[in-house]
């Protein structure tokens, strides 16, 4: 038979010390604590900027005024390249004025081929200012599909406007003057080879009056010297330099000997040849 247990006893609890245990009592609700410090007037100024400013930012995103179109965008130093087909290349049609990030509008633009460098710079509430340099072309390759205009690094683009006539020019109707792959075939796309259009500049310079040369597999670059019918086999465009010195040794020779000739062949600068 079990005994009943004592609340006295022991670890147990004695119900007189259950009475005096403090009992849960509901907090009493601070609302005042709830609404804060009340509704001053620095918190309705707050407030009534907040609006202001959401207001504001509501129209300038939603007003035309604040987007972008081929009549808010001014275009300086264009030459042959027309407004239209920049502002297409920079993608500002129907655009937000504050989405519009002048770098980046900057690098489509440039890379349009006939581009050399832009300038972008935007202000409210929707103008943008577009600055173009174009590129220029440092000789003519003469084709048999018309002229192009070749750049310094060798890139052939079409020609879009009339040339300088003291251009150089080199003649190569089937374009064998193709930049060539590392196994020999000629490459893809419109390139010559940049050696030879350097060798080219290089005589137009240090000859005065030759901006004409033609190009043919079997002899290469050749040209004929200004005034004269003396016939110039250059060859590739490796050792430019050697080859150029020759030359102008050649010359200085036949002009103190008062000679004139037919050919002179510098393809091979340790072995020329003139006759």
């Amino acid at each position: 038979m079990t005994s009943a247990r004592s609340w006295g006893g022991s670890g147990g609890f004695a119900l007189a010390d259950l009475l005096r245990r403090p009992q849960f009592r509901p907090a009493q609700i601070q609302w005042g604590s709830i609404a804060g410090t009340g509704w001053r007037a620095s918190k309705l100024v707050s407030l009534l900027l907040l609006s202001l400013a959401g207001l504001l930012i509501y129209g300038t995103e939603s007003s035309p005024a604040y987007y972008v179109y081929a009549d808010t965008v001014q275009f300086d130093q264009l030459g042959y390249l027309s407004p239209e087909e920049i502002y297409t290349r920079a993608g500002l049609e129907g655009l937000s004025v504050f989405w519009v990030e002048p770098d980046q509008v900057q690098a489509k633009i440039e890379s349009h081929p006939y581009v050399a460098q832009a300038e972008v710079s935007v202000r409210l509430p929707a103008r943008v200012r577009i600055a173009v340099e174009e590129v220029s072309p440092v000789a003519l390759w003469v084709t048999d599909g018309g002229e192009l205009w070749l750049m310094d690094d060798g890139r052939a683009l079409g020609s879009r406007m009339a040339t300088h006539p003291e251009l150089v020019r080199i003649i190569d109707g089937p374009q064998e003057a193709r930049r060539r792959m590392a196994n020999g075939s000629a490459g893809s796309g419109t390139q010559i080879e940049q050696d030879l259009l350097q060798s080219a500049l290089t005589l137009s310079h240090y000859v005065p009056g030759l901006t004409t040369f033609r190009y043919a597999m079997g002899p290469g670059l050749y040209f004929t010297l200004p005034a004269s019918q003396t016939l110039v086999y250059w060859g590739d465009g490796q050792s430019t330099d050697a080859k150029l010195a020759t030359l102008l040794s050649i010359l200085r020779t036949l002009e103190s000997e008062n000679q004139s000739v037919q050919r002179i062949d510098v393809r091979f600068p340790n072995k020329p040849y003139y006759k």
